[in-house]
Parts: structure tokens; sequence; C-alpha cells
């Protein structure tokens, strides 16, 4: 298969992701006004003034997932060769949007009528597993090129870690106008980059779709919002992230690169494990909301809310 022919494949996945996106949004912000499902300024920690839809994940997910599923029925060759390695990657893909669909339907609900924390905790442990289940590995990490350093026992309790953490500050910090999408979108691009590099083709259709969708529901989240990505969006978003930045990322001894995730996901990583640090000082519920993540502090020392998602 001609590279030629990837990359049209590529763009095609992008620009779909991008336009079906752009065509959903609009129906799904008049069925959140319809049955009222916003998200009203009734908290010091909120930015917005009006209230807004909160169930944007809707859009986002399901238009990537349709996008991905269609050309990968059509493509597949062409970024994941047939045999055992080939089967492996379709399995961990599987598993990736299996635990990305459950996140996305308790964010869903919890959109709708709200969860108890725990009960999305242990939603998300259940999807890490089953991304472990299906393939997900950390086998070994490395700084640079060569073994690294086998993590041996401690695999799959920092994978879960890891998967869970990332979809936790993801979720922390979607509280700003194009924020959470904007992070997203270069954590995408980053996936798309060391996946090619390191020939892990196989991610690459999923970063760029996923992209595309993401980049379509920011014409309607920024820099007035329209819609905001809920829960609906932040969790199984950030879940795809946590393991896509993490496969893209290994190289060909098998070991995980992990200066890439963590470089990708420097901005959530930082503001999550601040408010948690946070929260535990003051003796307050790590799950708690305040008004004191990295995006209120640059509000507060006087730039717009736009000026700070796209510092951030």
């Amino acid at each position: 298969m001609s590279h030629l022919t990837s990359l049209i494949w590529l763009a095609e996945a992008f620009a779909l992701a991008l336009t079906l996106t752009l065509l959903v949004t609009p129906m799904v912000i008049k069925g959140a006004a319809a049955l009222e499902l916003y998200d009203s300024p009734d908290e010091d920690r909120r930015v917005h003034e009006q209230p807004v839809p909160r169930v944007g994940g809707v859009a986002v997910f399901l238009c990537a997932a349709v996008i991905v599923l269609v050309l990968f029925l059509r493509t597949q060759p062409a970024f994941i060769l047939p045999g055992p390695a080939g089967d492996a990657k379709i399995r961990f893909l599987a598993g990736a949007f299996i635990g990305s669909a459950l996140l996305f339907l308790v964010g869903l609900v919890d959109d709708i009528r709200s969860l108890s924390p725990g009960l999305k905790l242990g939603a998300e442990v259940i999807a890490a597993a089953i991304a472990c289940f299906f393939g997900a590995h950390l086998k070994s990490v490395a700084l640079g090129y060569g073994p690294g350093i086998e993590v041996g026992v401690l695999e799959y309790p920092l994978l879960v870690l890891w998967i869970v953490g990332v979809t936790n500050v993801f979720n922390f910090i979607d509280g700003l106008n194009g924020l959470a999408g904007g992070i997203a979108i270069v954590a995408c691009a980053t996936i798309v980059v060391a996946a090619a590099a390191l020939g892990n083709f196989s991610l690459i259709l999923p970063g760029v779709a996923l992209a595309g969708a993401l980049l379509g529901f920011l014409r309607f989240n920024f820099p007035k919002a329209k819609i905001f990505l809920g829960d609906s969006g932040s969790l199984s978003i950030g879940f795809l992230l946590a393991l896509f930045t993490l496969h893209a990322s290994v190289n060909s001894y098998g070991a995980t690169l992990v200066i890439i995730p963590i470089v990708a996901l420097s901005v959530p990583l930082m503001d999550g494990t601040l408010a948690i640090l946070r929260r535990w000082l003051r003796n307050v519920p790590i799950s708690g909301a305040d008004a004191r993540h990295i995006h209120h502090r640059l509000l507060a020392l006087g730039l717009s809310a736009s000026s700070t998602a796209m510092l951030l």
C-alpha cells in the first residue's frame, strides 16, 4: 500500500470526522436544550454566565467512532498487517472502543442525572481492566531508545493507575471553553506523530479521526461555548488519550518511551496532581470541585478566558 494512498485515507478520515461533527453537534445542542440538560453558572468555579448544554461528548465520541469503524473496514491492510501481531492490534483497539464506550455511557448518565464519584471511579477501573484484558500493556519503560526497564508484576497496577489517573485529570481540566478540546487535539497530534515515527501505524487513523471530531466540536465550544463536552466526552476522550499516548510511544524493543505521553498530557497531569495534593492538604474530598485549577489562577491574574485556553 503506497504512502500516498495512506495519506489520502488519513485526510479523508480527518475531513469526514470534522464534517460529521459539524453536522451532528447542532442537533445535539437542540436535543440537549429540549431536554434541559444544561450546565448552569451556579457555582463560583464556573466561568460561563449563561446555561450551556453539557452533552457534547455525544457528538465527538459517536462521530469519531463511526468514522474509525467505517474507514478501518476499508483501510485496515494499510495500517494493520495480517498475522498474529495485527490480530493483537485489532484486539487492543477493540478493548479501547469497549472501554471508552462504557465510560461514554456512564458519563452520559452523569450528565443527565449526577452519579456518585465512587460509581464513576468504579466504572473507570472496569474500563481500564477491559483494556488490559484486550491487550493493553506496559511491559517496560524507557527514556530513550532501547529495551528500557521491565516493570514486571507492576505492569497492570501501573497501567490501571495511568488510565484511571489520566481519565480523571482530563475531566478536571474541562472547565474552560476550548481548553479540554484543544489539549486533546494537541495530544492527538502527538499520538499521530509518535505512532508514525515508531511504527505503531494502527493508532494513526483513530488519532486523526478523533482530532477531526474534536476540531469540529471546537467550532461550537470556542471562544463562546454553545455546548460543553460534559462527562460523556471528558471521560471517554480521557480514557482514549491515556491508552493511545501510551501505545503510540512503544519503540521497536517493546518499551514505552514515557516522556512522550507525559509531555503530551503535561497540562492535565500537572493540574490534576496539584488539585489532588491541594485537596488532600486541605482535608477535603479529592473528588470535590474548587476554583483553584490552573485556568482559574490565570483568569485571576487578568487573562481572558480565550487567552488562558490558548496559552495552556
